[in-house]
C-alpha cells in the first residue's frame, strides 16, 4: 500500500491529465467532458485531433467545442480502452514564469506558456482533492477543499480534518503527459496565508519513476497514458521538502529538484520526467486531532534556470 505521502503521489500523477476526481492508482482522467460532435472512439493525442489527451470518446476538434483536456465522453468509467506510450515533452531553455494564475490562464483556468491559444507549447492546470462536488465520488467527503482565481492568484481554503487526506497540485500537458525539465534547476513561487498549527506544507515532484502505472484498461481512471508511470515497488512516493514558517506576509520559495529527497523508489526527482507538482497540507493521521482551517495563496509559479 502506498503511503500517505504516497498517495500525493498518485494524486500528483493522476493530475497530469487535468482536473476531476481521482483514484487509489494510475494517472487521473478528470470528470469527462461534453462532446462537441459524434462521439469519439480512443480520442487524438493532441487537443486538435477529436479526442482528448489520454481520454477519448468525446469527439470535437478544439478543447472549448469538445471535451475537456485530459477527460472524454466517457463519464466516470474508463477514458479510453488501450494502452498507449508517449516520449517526455522536453522544456526547452529560456521559459521562465509558467503562470501568475492571471496573465495567462484561459476560461477553464488552465494554463498556457505560449499564449491562451496555444495548445502546442507547455500548459497545465491545478488540481485539489478532495472536492465538494465530486460526480464520480461514491461517497461525500467531509472536509472538501476549494480553490479560487479570481484575485489574480491561486487561493486554496478548506478545513483539514484528523486522519482525511487532502492536497492539491498541478499537472502539466503537451503531446506527452511527462515532462524533461532538464534546462532548469527546479521551480520558485510566492505563499502566504494560514497552514494551519504547524505553518507548514509539504511539496513534492511528481515523477513516472515514483509513480504507479495503471494499465486495466477496464478501471474508471484508465487513460491511454495511464502507463506513464513506472513504479513498480510496494510503496511509491515522490520526492518532496517541507516549505515552514508560512505567514499572511507572502514568502518566495525555491524548490531546486537536488532539495527534494525521501522519493521511493527514487530518492531525489528525475528532471527528464517530471510528471506534476504536489502539496499536502499537515495532517494528524491519528484520528483524534482537531481540525483546522487551511486558506493558501500561491502565486508567480516560475522555473529556475
Amino acid at each position: 500500500m502506498a503511503s500517505r505521502i504516497g498517495l500525493a503521489a498518485l494524486l500528483g500523477l493522476c493530475t497530469v491529465l487535468a482536473g476531476g476526481a481521482c483514484g487509489s492508482s494510475g494517472i487521473k482522467t478528470g470528470s469527462g467532458g461534453t462532446a462537441g460532435g459524434a462521439a469519439g472512439g480512443a480520442g487524438g493525442t493532441t487537443p486538435a485531433t477529436g479526442g482528448d489527451i489520454g481520454g477519448g470518446g468525446a469527439g470535437g476538434t478544439t478543447p472549448a467545442t469538445g471535451g475537456d483536456i485530459g477527460s472524454g465522453g466517457a463519464g466516470c468509467g474508463p477514458k479510453c480502452t488501450s494502452v498507449s506510450t508517449c516520449e517526455p515533452s522536453v522544456v526547452p531553455g529560456g521559459l521562465t514564469t509558467l503562470t501568475d494564475f492571471s496573465s495567462n490562464l484561459d476560461a477553464k483556468n488552465f494554463f498556457h506558456t505560449g499564449g491562451i491559444n496555444d495548445w502546442t507549447s507547455l500548459f497545465g492546470g491545478t488540481w485539489i482533492a478532495p472536492k465538494a462536488s465530486d460526480p464520480c465520488a461514491t461517497t461525500v467527503a467531509p472536509y472538501p477543499l476549494a480553490e479560487s482565481f479570481t484575485d489574480g492568484n491561486w487561493h486554496i481554503t478548506g478545513t483539514i480534518g484528523s486522519a482525511h487526506w487532502a492536497g492539491a497540485g498541478l499537472w502539466f500537458g503537451t503531446q506527452c503527459p511527462v515532462m524533461d525539465f532538464r534546462a532548469y534547476q527546479g521551480i520558485s513561487f510566492t505563499i502566504a496565508g494560514d497552514a494551519g498549527p504547524s505553518g507548514s506544507v509539504s511539496v513534492s515532484i511528481s515523477t513516472a519513476a515514483n509513480s504507479q502505472p495503471n494499465t486495466d484498461t477496464t478501471s474508471a481512471n484508465f487513460t491511454c497514458f495511464s502507463n506513464a508511470a513506472t513504479c513498480t515497488a510496494a510503496t511509491c512516493t515522490p520526492a518532496s521538502r517541507t516549505v515552514t514558517n508560512i505567514t499572511r506576509t507572502a514568502q518566495t520559495v525555491r524548490v531546486l529538484w537536488a532539495d527534494l529527497t525521501n522519493g521511493v523508489p527514487s530518492p531525489t526527482p528525475d528532471p527528464a520526467e517530471i510528471t506534476g507538482i504536489g502539496i499536502t497540507p499537515t495532517i494528524d493521521w491519528s484520528g483524534n486531532g482537531s481540525p483546522y482551517s487551511l486558506d493558501l495563496i500561491i502565486d508567480d509559479l516560475a522555473l529556475i534556470p
